[in-house]
């Protein structure tokens, strides 16, 4: 690896607002899995890219910094995908238990 590649990091989350967050950073969801955990449907939304654990930290630590616009469009998309996804999931029965935490 060249020195000017960054590193790719993977998140896995069930938080809508960290989501959002990286969504309006730019990151992309490279994946949504809708599961059953505790009796309850949840969607685990996965992202790919550099330095993605930088700004996850950033956000618990509450120092974030995004644009509120691109922040509400994106919190907006991803409760839209999310109950796209249960909506389908719940449709065609195939909800897996997964009785683990994320």
């Amino acid at each position: 690896m060249r020195d000017n590649e960054e590193k790719k990091e993977t998140i896995r989350t069930t938080d809508i607002h960290l989501s959002a967050y990286l969504l309006a950073l730019g990151y992309s969801i490279t994946g949504l899995t809708v599961t059953k955990q505790l009796n309850k449907d949840i969607c685990i939304l996965t992202f790919e890219g550099a330095s993605l654990e930088e700004q996850r930290m950033s956000y618990l630590s509450n120092r974030a910094k995004v644009d509120p616009v691109l922040y509400q469009k994106a919190v907006n998309r991803i409760r839209d995908m999310i109950f796209e996804a249960l909506d389908k999931a719940r449709a065609q029965g195939s909800i897996a238990s997964d009785g683990g935490a994320v």
